[in-house]
């Protein structure tokens, strides 16, 4: 098998707030992006130029239109704008629950806590004041009204600090545990959720696979698999650029899980923002061409006071998208 090429990527930060207030979910969004020009890191980074030719390459695509009268004659020197609507690459942040118990200020994160081990231990109870199973059931019912993708952060944090207090210790038990907790948590919210981060930060947090070695990992994606069955699985890290060792282990860990059979295994970092919102001009023949992000697009073509709006896709995989408009 071809050795696994990883580019990094670099995440962009963005706050996401979902509040409840007394059991009741209210719309509260606090959008903030983090500026490339904010990221600590040196232009000349030798990871940069792979990242963004893979960028490049695998995230975006050509979109061609020609712009034609009733009659099929070329309309030139038309305004063209390409408008996207929608992502086709899922951006995902953390959704914000607070502790409706406390001040609308106290706020503890779902998405970003109440989905690990200990947390989801805790509130199956329905009565922590920080954790309840309800309120992330209630979110997830939310976001689905709101067209809005749910991942589930994290199966596992393979450490003692991060797991339960009454988590066994010796092989036996441990892997008993696991491949009951992974069970428990995968099937109960099987088709509800598009990804998991399975396994979180093995690099740091590597006290399971110290004590049960890390062909364990493959059980844990297999039982994922085999809870929600159309879920992506990812395993989740945060490794510095500038830290070979760190690449290399996890580089090493994905390779090793690919090879041996784990199924649907990824690893996406956001490096920048990928929207495309491109405008111009049609040329003597009425023909326009961009190269742009793979997602949903409003075609705006004006010529004088008249537009018409077409709208398409650009879908993972696609090379090229050619369009015909007829501007009558």
């Amino acid at each position: 098998m071809a050795p696994l090429n990883l580019s990094l990527l670099i995440l962009l930060a963005v706050t996401f707030s979902c509040r409840t207030i007394g059991g009741n979910v209210i719309d509260t969004f606090n959008l903030n992006s983090l500026r490339d020009d904010t990221i600590p890191l040196a232009a000349n980074d030798s990871w940069r130029a792979q990242a963004l030719a893979d960028i490049e390459t695998h995230r975006k695509s050509d979109l061609y239109i020609s712009v034609t009268d009733a009659l099929g004659r070329a309309v030139p020197d038309a305004q063209v704008r390409f408008e996207m609507k929608r992502q086709v690459f899922n951006f995902g942040t953390a959704l914000l629950l607070p502790d409706s118990s406390k001040s609308s200020s106290t706020i503890s994160t779902p998405f970003e806590n109440d989905h690990k081990w200990p947390q989801w231990q805790t509130s199956q109870s329905n009565t922590d004041s920080n954790h309840r199973v309800t309120w992330t059931n209630e979110v997830i019912a939310w976001a689905a009204q709101r067209n809005i993708k749910v991942r589930g952060h994290a199966m596992l944090w393979g450490s003692w600090r991060w797991s339960p207090s009454n988590i066994p210790r010796d092989p036996p038990g441990l892997r008993s545990a696991i491949a009951n907790h992974v069970q428990d948590i995968g099937s109960r919210h099987s088709g509800r959720l598009i990804e998991w981060d399975v396994l979180n930060e093995p690099y740091s947090e590597n006290d399971y696979t110290n004590l049960l070695g890390r062909e364990a990992m493959l059980d844990w994606f297999r039982a994922a698999r085999s809870a929600d069955p159309n879920a992506k699985l990812y395993l989740n890290d945060y490794p510095n650029p500038s830290d070979s060792t760190f690449i290399n282990f996890d580089a090493d860990v994905l390779r090793f899980l690919v090879q041996n059979g784990a199924p649907a295994v990824y690893r996406d970092l956001v490096f920048n923002q990928w929207w495309s919102d491109v405008t111009g001009t049609t040329d003597a023949v009425g023909h326009f061409t961009s190269r742009v992000f793979q997602g949903h697009y409003d075609i705006h073509v004006t010529k004088g006071n008249k537009t018409k709006i077409v709208e398409t896709t650009l879908s993972h995989g696609q090379s090229v998208q050619s369009l015909n408009i007829v501007f009558d």
